[in-house]
């Protein structure tokens, strides 16, 4: 409600390609030297993909089925050594893709490691504890929580099936039908994969440790 009244503080700038053709998921792969790569699985198994994202910039990802063509062509992303990769928590997402006969090629960074470094994990005192319970539960390497650390102005994305979030969708995307909430969920977290390497990759450079994430 309090963004309906401000519709200038949620980002209109996003390209999100739900339901994108073939050849527009072609042509974009081939214009990108970095992929961020996410995948949505059931939860009893995470070697069943459903959906894969892939966002090729910090503005425009697409959305695309795990099968015919689809499959494909993120398979042949996958193998291309050419093209960078990206993802947080990636490992789980290169052992489905692994499970499913699909092997990563060339440079591909995790997130999650980079937000490692840069925040080891630090004894919390009673008080801190406390506080905590208090606050937005998320994990310390949650992509939500290492994203929010470092960019300014994000809503909070996650939970697609949560009634706030389903209302944040609705005033902040109000073209995108419910039917398609899984997908724009997926979307926004491919984006903001993107977004959060941008800035630990700027960290990790002025703290002098990129060549040691790179090496790790």
């Amino acid at each position: 409600a309090r963004r309906a009244r401000n519709p200038s503080v949620i980002n209109r700038t996003l390209r999100l390609h739900l339901q994108p053709t073939i050849s527009e998921v072609r042509a974009a792969i081939s214009n990108a030297s970095t992929v961020a790569v996410d995948i949505e699985t059931p939860y009893e198994n995470h070697n069943y993909i459903i959906i894969v994202g892939l966002a090729i910039s910090r503005e425009e990802a697409f959305v695309v089925p795990w099968q015919g063509e689809y499959k494909d062509v993120v398979s042949e992303l996958l193998r291309d050594p050419s093209k960078i990769k990206i993802g947080h928590n990636f490992a789980f997402d290169c052992a489905a893709f692994r499970a499913n006969g699909v092997r990563e090629e060339g440079g591909n960074y995790d997130t999650l490691q980079a937000s490692a470094l840069l925040w080891p994990p630090q004894p919390r005192s009673k008080a801190d504890a406390k506080k905590a319970k208090a606050t937005l539960k998320m994990k310390f390497y949650s992509l939500a929580a290492c994203a929010l650390r470092v960019l300014d102005g994000e809503a909070y994305w996650k939970e697609s099936q949560n009634l706030h979030t389903r209302a944040y969708y609705s005033v902040a995307y109000p073209d995108v039908p419910e039917a398609l909430y899984e997908e724009l969920y997926c979307a926004l977290d491919v984006i903001h994969t993107f977004k959060l390497w941008e800035a630990e990759k700027r960290l990790l450079f002025g703290n002098k440790m990129l060549n040691l994430f790179t090496s790790i």
